[in-house]
């Protein structure tokens, strides 16, 4: 995934420079890039900030000894699979 990430920002800041739009068709094929990487990374980089914010929640609800956090946490967590 780093890799892929990698790409995207590099194909991002390709399209941010001048001149890139001169050209419609070598930017036509940018852009399909683009989207391509974006619809492989964009749910990854999505599920990704959702378990980060589910061990959050864990680790608060625990903390707590809140066993309603934890069967909320819990039910969350059903939603990711």
């Amino acid at each position: 995934m780093p890799a892929k990430e990698a790409a995207l920002r590099g194909l991002e800041e390709r399209m941010s420079r001048p001149g890139f739009w001169d050209s419609a068709e070598a930017a036509q094929k940018v852009v399909a890039e683009l989207k391509t990487l974006k619809a492989v990374v964009t749910p990854v980089r999505e599920f990704e900030r959702k378990l980060d914010d589910l061990t959050v929640l864990f680790g608060l609800a625990a903390e707590e000894d809140s066993a309603e956090d934890l069967s909320d946490a819990a039910a969350q967590a059903e939603q990711l699979q």
